[in-house]
């Protein structure tokens, strides 16, 4: 019924406890790296500790199932289910598959350090808030899907633990990466003069968006951008022929470049 898997284990092989229907307690130490196709499957019941995230954030599962806490939900860090998940500041990387499933996790906060977040590392959560400190460099990490974003269900955005609403872009961000706000419950962004590129699905599924400023030096725009909206979203902006051709292929309204932004 329980299972210690020492430091000195570096991987679990493919199948490695499949069917194992009466495991119900599994200690995973630190110096995992792998875990093998479908290791867990079967294993419905099982309550995951771990001692340190930073080492859990570079697993690599390769495939749901690889993930022991995939069924329950149940992944406890120092004995303590974990619903406020805190990224400890020196992770760069969260891999594929850390976090799937997981209904538990509520609140997400993550550090400055994180630069690449892989595919499905939070598919199928419920997480209602996430936290981060430095705008500049969010825009810049690395998000390989739309499930990679744990705002991805229109979880709230706290930037320096004040609840976003209004998300102005600074000046010091040319670029805003794919996937970068998608979900994010947010009404209004308005953007900075030096902003040139949107990255692909950057607000995707952001449903409560209503406007959106965008600078005259806005040069590319990828697909899915904005996406997922009501019929009410609107764009103020200085209409230049590339933004003009845009909204017009979109069939988005613009306002007023001079209107409130309220």
């Amino acid at each position: 019924k329980s299972i210690n898997i020492p430091n000195s284990v570096k991987q679990i092989g493919d199948y490695a406890f499949h069917n194992c229907s009466s495991l119900e307690h599994i200690d995973i130490g630190k110096g995992l790296k792998a875990i093998g196709t479908e290791a867990f499957i079967g294993c419905e019941n099982v309550d995951v500790y771990i001692e340190d995230i930073a080492s859990w954030c570079k697993i690599r599962f390769d495939s749901f199932i690889s993930n022991p806490a995939y069924y329950t939900s149940n992944l406890y860090l120092n004995n303590k289910l974990i619903e406020n998940l805190i990224i400890p500041e020196g992770v760069s990387f969260i891999n594929k598959n850390a976090f799937i499933n997981n209904l538990n996790i509520k609140t997400v906060y993550l550090p400055t350090t994180i630069k690449n977040i892989e595919a499905g590392a939070f598919f199928n959560t419920e997480i209602k808030s996430v936290h981060i400190s430095d705008l500049s460099k969010w825009c810049k990490v690395t998000l390989h899907s739309q499930v990679s974003n744990p705002m991805f269900r229109s979880a709230d955005l706290f930037l320096n633990d004040k609840k976003v609403v209004d998300l102005a872009i600074p000046l010091n961000i040319e670029y805003i990466g794919p996937y970068a706000f998608c979900g994010a419950n947010i009404k209004r962004v308005k953007m900075n003069q030096n902003i040139s590129l949107i990255g692909y699905g950057a607000f995707l599924g952001c449903n409560n968006l209503k406007l959106v400023m965008l600078p005259k030096t806005i040069k590319y725009i990828d697909h899915l951008a904005f996406d997922g909206y009501s019929k009410n979203l609107a764009f103020k902006c200085d209409e230049t022929d590339y933004i003009k051709t845009w909204l017009k292929d979109n069939k988005y309204t613009s306002v007023n470049a001079t209107s409130s932004l309220n």
